[in-house]
C-alpha cells in the first residue's frame, strides 16, 4: 500500500503500519512539528480496490449513497461534537468491502474518498486538522483499514465499538420510555393549558415531555434573539415548579430545552458576554466560546439552578455543534483557561453532566445528530435523529443510522407529526418509519380525529410490549442503498419487522413469534417460516383484528392491509 503525506507544517512524519489480521490494516501516523504551532491541513492519501463495491456508507449521509468519482469525493467529517472518523463500501449482498476508520474521534478530521476513473481503484484522504485546532508540538492517531467480507452492520457495529471502549455510552431505563414533545405541536406557541394535552399524553404511554423552544421568551417570531437569560415566559407557564409538580402528578417527567451556545441581542446578558463569543451568528445572536471559564460556568449554573430549584427530569441541549472555530473567531485570550474548543466543549459536557447527576443521578440529557458521536456518547442518554417535519424516509435512515452506531443508547425519532386531514394509513407510516427508535410524538392529541387516536394508540401500544426486542435487539437492515427496504430486530427467539419496500420476511429456526409492519404502501406481506408451524393474526393499523389462523406453507402472503400488522407465534 503506498501512502503519501501533504502538508506544510510537520516536521516529520511516523507511519507504521502492521497487519491486524487478516484483511486488517492498521496505520499508526505521528506527527512530530518543529515547534507549537496549529497544525494546516494535512492530508496522507492512499489507494485500496473497489473491486465488489455497490455503495458508500457514513455515519451522517442520509440520501448520497452512490459512488463518488475521485474529483468529487464523499466525505465523513468528525470531531467531538459531530459525526464520527468512519467511511464504509458495501458490496450489493450487504458485506463490507471495505471500511476506513480513525482511533482520534476529538481531533477535526474528514476521511474522503472516490472511484479513480482509470484504474477503477478508492482513492482516499485522511484530511487531519480539517478544522483549527489547539497548538501542539505532536499528534498521533491509528487509521484501520478493514476489507472484511463481513455483513455491513456487523462491521459497522464492531468499528463503533473500538471507539465504546474508551467512550462508553450512558445508559439510562427511563430514556427508552416515548416522549411528547411540543416542538412541531405548539412551536413557540405554548399555553398554560398544556396540561390538559399532557394527561392526554399520559393516557397513551408516553412518559416524558420535552418542553421545547418558547417557554423562555413572550416573542413568538421564532429565531434565538431572545435566548441566554433562560427565564420562563409567565404568559406561558405562569408557575413553573407548580407545572412541573403537576406533570408529575400525571405520571410524567418533564425536561427542557436550551439551546446551549446562543446568546440573543435582546437577552439580559448579551452585554456580559458579548466579548466572549466565538462568532455573531447573524446579527441577532451570536455563539458563546467556551474556552472561557466564566462562559462554561455560567452555562453550568443556569442548568444546575433549573434542576435544581425546578425538580426538571433532564435537558434538552440543543445545537452544541456550532461550538467551532470561524474565520473571526479569537485564536487566543489571556482571559481563557483552555485554547482548545474541542477540549472546551468536552470540558462543559463533563461539567454539565458531573453537576446535574450529582442533584439527580437519573437526569436525561438529550442530544441530537450531527453531535452524537463516540464522543458525545459519555455525556447524555438520550441520541435523537435531527429534525425532518413530516420526512418518513428521512426519519428511518437517520435513525437506523443512530441504533448501527450507537451500541445500546437510547436512540429517538426526531419527534412525530403529520397533516390531520391526511389518511390514517399515511399518518400510521410516520410511526412505522421509526418503529426502532424511541418514538417522540409531536402532534396535538386533543385535536386528533377518532382514527388519528386509535392508531397512535395501537403503535404506541405494540411498540412497549415489544421495546425489549426494538431497542436490546440485533439490529439488521437490508439494502442500505434502497434506504433499508427491510429492517428488523431479534432477540431471544422474537422478532419484530417493519417492510419499507422488501415484502419477505424470513424467520430462521431460532424465531418463536414475530411481528412483521406494512410500510411499504400497498397491502400484502410474505413470511417465510420454514418447517415451524405458526399461527397468525392480522390486524389494521388502528387495531382492529382482520383474520386470524394457521400458517399453511413454508412461504405464504398474508393480505396485511397498508400500514397493518400480521404477528405470528409457534403452535
Amino acid at each position: 500500500m503506498s501512502i503519501t503525506l501533504h502538508t506544510k507544517s510537520s516536521d516529520t512524519l511516523i507511519l507504521n503500519v502492521s497487519s491486524v489480521a487478516n484483511e486488517i490494516t492498521e496505520i499508526e501516523i505521528i506527527l512530530n512539528f518543529k515547534q507549537a504551532i496549529i497544525p494546516e491541513k494535512t492530508k496522507i492519501k492512499w489507494n485500496t480496490s473497489a473491486a465488489g463495491s455497490y455503495m458508500a456508507w457514513s455515519p451522517l449521509e442520509v440520501y448520497m449513497h452512490g459512488l463518488s468519482p475521485n474529483w468529487q469525493k464523499s466525505e465523513a467529517v468528525s470531531r467531538s461534537a459531530c459525526g464520527m472518523p468512519m467511511q464504509c463500501y458495501i458490496s450489493a449482498c450487504g458485506e463490507n468491502v471495505v471500511t476506513v476508520s480513525a482511533d482520534d474521534v476529538q481531533t477535526p478530521m474528514t476521511i474522503r474518498s472516490g472511484v479513480v476513473e482509470e484504474t477503477g481503484e478508492l482513492a482516499w484522504e485522511l484530511v487531519l486538522f480539517s478544522e483549527r485546532t489547539e497548538m501542539m508540538t505532536k499528534y498521533r492517531t491509528v487509521l484501520r483499514i478493514d476489507e472484511r467480507r463481513i455483513p455491513y452492520e456487523t462491521m459497522i457495529r464492531e468499528t463503533a465499538a473500538l471507539w465504546q471502549k474508551e467512550y462508553p455510552p450512558k445508559i439510562n431505563p427511563y430514556a427508552f420510555e416515548p416522549v411528547y414533545s411540543t416542538w412541531y405541536s405548539y412551536h413557540q406557541q405554548l399555553s398554560p393549558r398544556l396540561t390538559d394535552e399532557l394527561k392526554a399524553a399520559a393516557e397513551l404511554g408516553m412518559k416524558t415531555v420535552i418542553i421545547d423552544d418558547g417557554w423562555q421568551t413572550d416573542d413568538n417570531s421564532r429565531g434565538y434573539a431572545y435566548c441566554g437569560t433562560w427565564k420562563v415566559a409567565k404568559s406561558k407557564i405562569p408557575d413553573i415548579k407548580a407545572f412541573v409538580s403537576e406533570v408529575h402528578t400525571i405520571g410524567m417527567k418533564v425536561m427542557l430545552w436550551y439551546s446551549v451556545p446562543f446568546v440573543g441581542r435582546y437577552s439580559e446578558v448579551w452585554e456580559r458576554f458579548s466579548g466572549n463569543m466565538l462568532y455573531d451568528t447573524n446579527g441577532e445572536y451570536g455563539t458563546l466560546d467556551p474556552r472561557y471559564p466564566q462562559v462554561r460556568e455560567y452555562l453550568v449554573s443556569v442548568y444546575e439552578q433549573a434542576v435544581r430549584e425546578w425538580g426538571l427530569d433532564g435537558l434538552k441541549l440543543d445545537f452544541i455543534d456550532w461550538f467551532m472555530f470561524e474565520q473571526e473567531s479569537c485564536i487566543s485570550h489571556s482571559d481563557m483557561d483552555i485554547l482548545s474548543v474541542e477540549k472546551a466543549v468536552r470540558v462543559l459536557l463533563k461539567e454539565i453532566y458531573m453537576r446535574l447527576t450529582a442533584i439527580n443521578p437519573e437526569i436525561l440529557i438529550e442530544f441530537r445528530q450531527k453531535y452524537v458521536g463516540p464522543v458525545m456518547l459519555t455525556y447524555g442518554n438520550m441520541l435523537r435523529a435531527a429534525d425532518c417535519p413530516m420526512d418518513a424516509v428521512t426519519n428511518r435512515i437517520r435513525t437506523v443510522n443512530l441504533r448501527l452506531t450507537s451500541a445500546q443508547a437510547a436512540v429517538h425519532s426526531d419527534m412525530l407529526m403529520w397533516n390531520y386531514e391526511d389518511s390514517v394509513e399515511s399518518a400510521a407510516n410516520q410511526f412505522i418509519n421509526i418503529l426502532f427508535s424511541v418514538p417522540q410524538i409531536s402532534v396535538r392529541i386533543n385535536e386528533l380525529s377518532e382514527k388519528h387516536y386509535a392508531m397512535l394508540r395501537f403503535y404506541l401500544a405494540l411498540w412497549k410490549r415489544n421495546r425489549k426486542t426494538i431497542t436490546e435487539g440485533t439490529i439488521h437492515a437490508l439494502h442500505p442503498e434502497a434506504n433499508y427496504t427491510l429492517v428488523y430486530a431479534q432477540k431471544d427467539g422474537r422478532v419484530v419487522a417493519a417492510a419499507y419496500g422488501d415484502k419477505l420476511l424470513r424467520l430462521d429456526s431460532q424465531v418463536n413469534d414475530a411481528v412483521f409492519i406494512n410500510g411499504t404502501g400497498t397491502a400484502g406481506l410474505y413470511l417465510e417460516t420454514g418447517e415451524k408451524k405458526y399461527s397468525f393474526d392480522i390486524y389494521n393499523c388502528m387495531g382492529r383484528l382482520i383474520e386470524r389462523g394457521v400458517v399453511q406453507q413454508q412461504v405464504e402472503k398474508f393480505p396485511v392491509p397498508v400500514s397493518g400488522v400480521v404477528a405470528v407465534k409457534t403452535v
